[in-house]
């Protein structure tokens, strides 16, 4: 913690006594008032929390009753929510205390955020400066506090720690201020250790005790092969997963942890060990390539930490992020930080995940001016996502914007033909482009929706993993359809994992083709996509609300990456012939459901296709607010080798962005 800008900091931790049965219905209401809730909405909410009555069970009869005049209930599903409007109070109080220099924070470098306060639910943490005018208006912002709110201080669970800059005597004058015990510091809060400078296993053993505990009361218990598998997964390998989200555990606490699970696993006891048949790390291994599934904890530690690695790439203007940013990457951004000497234990744990999250990591091409050809990842092919072409003399700088067609929106074959190699201008002109020229972002290349998720985080670490160790797994791939047909076998439930043994009628239902409403034209899309050659087609029939016939066009694309491309390109060509036709009043129906949801979503798209789903936007909004997408779970496709109506893909795109040109310059000239 940088101290630089003032000398003595110190932190108040709070213990609010009976949080939720002091609190005062009349302060909940105002502060949502003040909060700008609708009146109606506060009468309900009021309504739930003033009715509560309460009776007392004696002899096992409820006998009595009593009508209370404040507190909120526990274990209501609505009462942390309003536990937290009434913190909002305190926090506004401190906020504003600060913004009028009453109140200082501490921040960790010159640019970062001040922080004065972190609270959840009834935990709080309060910085300030260990001096008596600071610790004087705390107080008498914790008094308006309780006043208004109900609430009371626990000073007798309530600690505060100094800087090690303030002097002992001036730490003693300020607890007793407060009525407080003064501590060298605070042990954990919300169940993690504040401070892991000192030995990182001391710190962290309660995990390894907590996990030894609960294993030691089931050995005592007759447990079949697969209740083990269940306690292990389900209990064990989840202690220690909200501690692994903020810090990398020392691998000999994973390593001890593997011992302890495998102990179990095998039936070790206090009388004898037995003989381990088969290693922890080919147990580890996932089904469908011969092995149990168990975690690997120190994988797992890294996907978890790379999960917080890509929030902070998410969201940069998150508070987190920005203290982050402040005081270790001020100059570059998140992946291109590293560790220097001196750097915080939490810092490092981030850069572990961060490790794992550059191997996933790419850009989705949208305008192409932010990403760099020869030095930013946007190829989609692992590991690097890096073009291996030699960088031509004179072309460092040049940007993925060049290597696009501003006017059609299309990759300049020729161009990439002189750049890269072959087989890296089958990939990149793959890669679909969006008519609406959007920003270049970052997406998780191994999600179908672009964003990072533990579980494929694992899998990517654990794949990094076996490729460095050249060893155990080298058959895997090809027993894997071995193991699939194995598990999926329709037999009696098997020993390891009887949930698998149920099988699926994967027969597809057939569904009849529904009439579209009174004086709207139905537009029926499907994609057709070869693995093999990464190909295929699209086809398009229009029918009215007759079902009578009133178009239809197919035609075969090249360079598709995905069955969800080729439906994502169909929905696209039917939406260029309704713009060609004029048809406003019209309803889209596909049997991708992905696509419909994609399209129906207001939210941000990440998917591998989103460039192409994006454009569909203005196309939408050139027919109007006829449009309605729905999926269909079947619909027959069209086998057409010559269109009925066969208009030029291309022609109509440059067509309708001439158009959206001139109402925009229109629109600017009538704004002058």
């Amino acid at each position: 913690m940088d101290t630089s800008n003032w000398s003595s900091p110190n932190d108040y931790e709070l213990d609010m006594s009976k949080a939720y049965d002091r609190v005062e219905w009349r302060f909940i209401e105002a502060v949502m008032t003040s909060m700008g809730f609708d009146q109606v909405w506060i009468q309900w909410i009021m309504g739930c929390v003033t009715t509560v009555t309460y009776s007392f069970i004696l002899n096992g009869e409820p006998r009595g009753q009593l009508v209370p005049s404040r507190g909120l209930r526990q274990g209501d599903s609505i009462s942390p929510y309003l536990f937290l409007l009434c913190s909002e109070g305190l926090s506004r109080m401190l906020t504003k205390a600060e913004e009028s220099d009453q109140l200082h924070g501490v921040k960790i470098a010159s640019d970062a955020p001040s922080i004065n306060h972190l609270f959840f639910a009834d935990d709080s943490f309060i910085f300030m400066k260990a001096e008596d005018e600071e610790c004087g208006r705390l107080k008498d912002i914790l008094k308006c506090y309780e006043d208004a709110s109900g609430q009371q201080v626990n000073f007798q669970k309530s600690k505060i720690s100094f800087s090690k800059n303030v002097s002992m005597i001036v730490q003693e004058e300020l607890a007793a201020m407060f009525g407080v015990e003064r501590v060298d510091k605070h042990d954990k809060y919300l169940g993690l250790p504040t401070e892991v400078s000192y030995s990182k296993t001391e710190a962290f053993q309660y995990i390894m005790e907590k996990t030894r505990n609960k294993m030691k009361s089931w050995k005592d218990k007759t447990l079949s092969m697969a209740g083990k598998e269940v306690m292990i997964k389900s209990v064990v390998q989840s202690v220690p997963t909200y501690v692994m989200s903020c810090f990398e555990l020392p691998k000999h606490l994973c390593q001890e942890m593997h011992r302890c699970m495998a102990e179990f696993w095998w039936g070790d006891s206090d009388n004898g060990r037995k003989i381990h048949w088969i290693a922890w790390d080919k147990m580890c291994v996932p089904k469908e390539e011969g092995g149990l599934g168990f975690r690997n904890m120190e994988l797992f530690n890294q996907a978890l930490l790379a999960k917080q690695g890509w929030r902070i790439l998410r969201c940069p203007d998150s508070l987190l992020a920005r203290t982050l940013r402040a005081k270790y990457f001020p100059n570059s951004d998140f992946l291109h930080a590293c560790v220097h000497p001196g750097d915080s234990y939490t810092w490092r744990s981030l850069m572990k995940g961060k490790d794992l999250l550059v191997k996933g990591v790419r850009y989705q091409v949208g305008s192409g001016e932010a990403i760099n050809v020869w030095s930013d990842p946007w190829i989609p092919r692992p590991y690097t996502f890096k073009p291996f072409s030699a960088v031509m003399e004179g072309l460092e700088d040049m940007r993925v914007a060049d290597l696009i067609d501003p006017e059609t929106r299309d990759w300049m074959v020729d161009w990439l033909e002189e750049l890269f190699f072959p087989e890296e201008v089958e990939l990149i002109t793959k890669i679909p482009l969006s008519l609406r020229n959007p920003a270049d972002r970052l997406i998780w290349h191994y999600d179908k929706h672009g964003l990072y998720n533990v579980k494929s985080g694992y899998h990517v670490a654990r794949c990094m993993s076996t490729m460095s160790s050249q060893g155990s797994s080298s058959h895997a791939s090809g027993d894997s359809s071995l193991w699939k047909t194995i598990w999926a076998a329709k037999v009696q439930p098997k020993r390891f994992h009887p949930r698998r043994a149920v099988g699926r009628d994967n027969r597809r239902m057939m569904t009849k083709w529904v009439y579209p409403p009174r004086g709207r034209l139905k537009i029926n899309v499907d994609g057709a996509f070869r693995g093999n050659n990464e190909a295929g087609g699209v086809g398009v029939v229009v029918r009215d609300e007759q079902g009578r016939f009133k178009g239809a066009w197919s035609r075969s694309i090249s360079n598709l990456c995905s069955a969800y491309h080729s439906e994502a390109e169909a929905c696209r060509v039917g939406l260029l012939m309704a713009i060609r036709q004029g048809w406003r009043q019209v309803e889209f129906e596909s049997d991708c459901s992905t696509l419909v949801e994609a399209l129906n979503n207001q939210g941000e798209d990440n998917s591998e296709v989103a460039s192409a789903t994006s454009g569909h936007e203005i196309l939408r909004e050139s027919i109007g607010d006829g449009v309605s997408p729905n999926a269909n779970s079947d619909q027959p496709s069209l086998e057409h080798d010559s269109p009925v109506i066969s208009p030029s893909q291309n022609g109509f795109e440059r067509v309708l962005m001439a158009k959206r040109a001139k109402q925009m310059k229109a629109s600017a000239k009538l704004t002058k």
